[in-house]
């Protein structure tokens, strides 16, 4: 390989970072479980694990009120964004709040109470959320707001995944 080849091969890789931009996005969506370590958690949460139904069988749990639980997203540069959160529905789940950040100056750009409530239990239940945010990474928190619907006998929320893409 010549010594140009070289050159211009770098100078195609260098480029993005001379813009600011990352030199790899995260085109394709990329799944966080609950017990990924990029996932933190704040609060009281319980990790549960042979959760029959649930990705890789795992979830975490909790019914404290303001307990969060927050994960960075890569985008592609200058497209909208999309997440989708993985939860259990139930006869005693409460309300949850998801938020998104966006990470250069840490202002909300997304905010939405969802009721987790239903009669029977339901894995893998999900919302996706697109984001029209042209940036490079944002951040989701969802967080147990300690209300529920009048038919659910408690507050709890829990964790599955994080998809991101």
């Amino acid at each position: 390989m010549s010594r140009s080849t070289v050159s211009l091969k770098l100078m195609k890789l260098m480029f993005p970072l001379m813009l600011g931009l990352p030199a790899v996005s995260a085109a394709s969506p990329i799944l966080y479980d609950d017990s990924h370590p990029w996932v933190s958690y704040s609060g009281t949460w319980t990790a549960n694990s042979g959760v029959t139904g649930a990705i890789y069988g795992t979830q975490h749990l909790t019914d404290v009120a303001g307990s969060s639980a927050f994960i960075g997203c890569q985008t592609t540069p200058y497209q909208s964004a999309y997440f989708t959160y993985y939860f259990t529905t139930a006869y005693n789940r409460g309300k949850a709040r998801i938020q998104v950040m966006e990470d250069s100056a840490f202002l909300p750009i997304y905010d939405q109470v969802i009721d987790l409530y239903a009669p029977g239990v339901n894995r893998q239940q999900s919302v996706t959320v697109h984001i029209p945010y042209g940036g490079n990474s944002y951040t989701v928190w969802i967080s147990a707001e300690g209300t529920k619907n009048p038919a659910s006998i408690n507050t709890f929320i829990d964790i599955d995944a994080v998809q991101c893409f």
